[in-house]
């Protein structure tokens, strides 16, 4: 038996196995299911759009405070992102719009400002940071309802946000400043193993 709190190590030799990125199609179906005008769909619907649209990771978003935000700018800061690093990232206007909606929404339920951005918002945990955990379980919920068998992880929305960056042309300079990581090669390999299909694509139609 292993000790509570063993870490498994990768057997070596073993590959993990790649990850599949959301499709569009699947992106949307699971968009679809948050139609409810509730504060937990409305703000578990902006945390998600975020994830995916930033190609942000889930522990330093839940961190974010609504000072991170510059609603003028279209940018939120990434404090204390993997490595202590902190950065910034750019909200296309539609990403926008869905954490504006959750912004007048816990506006209206009295959250201060010096309260996480995505926050629990029920009368006596109201302002109380939310568990990564929880978040998980509600997007599984959503993607089952949506009709994704797969395994579905929050991780994922980042990988899909990468993924779509190469597929619309963006260089990997600016990939690897999205996704914040500290050397362009990091990025070359994260995106040959998301996508060795679009990464190679230029190889095979070089002209003779």
């Amino acid at each position: 038996m292993f000790a509570e709190g063993t870490r498994y190590k990768q057997v070596k030799g073993v590959r993990k196995p790649r990850p599949e990125p959301f499709t569009r199609e699947e992106i949307q179906a699971i968009i679809n299911e948050y139609w409810r005008d509730r504060p937990e769909e409305i703000r578990n619907l902006a945390l998600i759009v975020f994830l995916y649209r930033c190609a942000a990771r889930i522990g330093a978003t839940l961190r974010m405070m609504p000072s991170d935000i510059d609603w003028t700018h279209n940018l939120v800061r990434i404090y204390k992102d993997k490595g202590g690093k902190t950065r910034h990232v750019v909200l296309d206007d539609r990403a926008k719009m869905y954490l504006r909606r959750w912004a007048n929404k816990r506006a209206q339920l009295g959250i201060g400002d010096d309260k996480p951005f995505f926050c629990a918002y029920r009368h006596g945990s109201a302002g109380n940071t939310i568990l990564e955990s929880n978040m998980l379980r509600r997007f599984r919920n959503k993607c089952r309802l949506a009709g994704i068998t797969r395994r579905a992880t929050l991780h994922l929305l980042r990988h899909t946000g990468a993924s779509e960056l190469l597929e619309e042309g963006f260089d990997v300079a600016t990939i690897s400043r999205v996704l914040g990581h500290a050397s362009i090669m990091t990025t070359y390999k994260y995106l040959h193993e998301l996508r060795p299909d679009l990464m190679n694509v230029r190889l095979t139609q070089r002209e003779w």
